[in-house]
């Protein structure tokens, strides 16, 4: 069974198990004649229940937080996925080739120009008018 199938079960039990739980901590609580158990020990069961249910309850809101994240990384996996075997990749030319296309650093100057154009400083502005 996969993880995301088991993550699914665990929140399906809790989304069911919770409302049964505070239904049945709630009749042992009022001391319901529904409930089949001495009257002494329905304080107890009460008890009992809401601490299942509250159990049950963190189980559903962490399956769900790990099934997100699996569902998210298995998105993330499918769009930035690498290259199967046997793709070939773009060939970019011979390192020969790419050195041509390299600037030094020494052809641009500071603000982005090219040797002998100097660079205009924009015109100042006074932010107090």
């Amino acid at each position: 069974m996969s993880k995301v199938a088991g993550l699914t079960i665990c929140g399906l039990l809790s989304i069911v198990a919770v409302p049964v739980l505070v239904y049945f901590a709630i009749l042992a609580g009022k001391g319901s004649h529904l409930l089949e158990i001495p009257n002494e020990n329905k304080t107890g069961a009460a008890v009992g229940c809401w601490i299942a249910a509250m159990m049950y309850a963190a189980t559903g809101c962490a399956s769900y937080y790990y099934l997100k994240k699996e569902r998210d990384a298995a998105a993330w996996s499918q769009q930035y996925r690498t290259p199967e075997a046997g793709t070939q990749l773009q060939n970019f030319g011979s390192p020969s080739e790419r050195r041509d296309l390299d600037i030094e650093i020494d052809d641009v100057n500071v603000m982005g120009n090219p040797p002998g154009r100097q660079a205009t400083p924009p015109p100042p502005t006074d932010f107090l008018s």
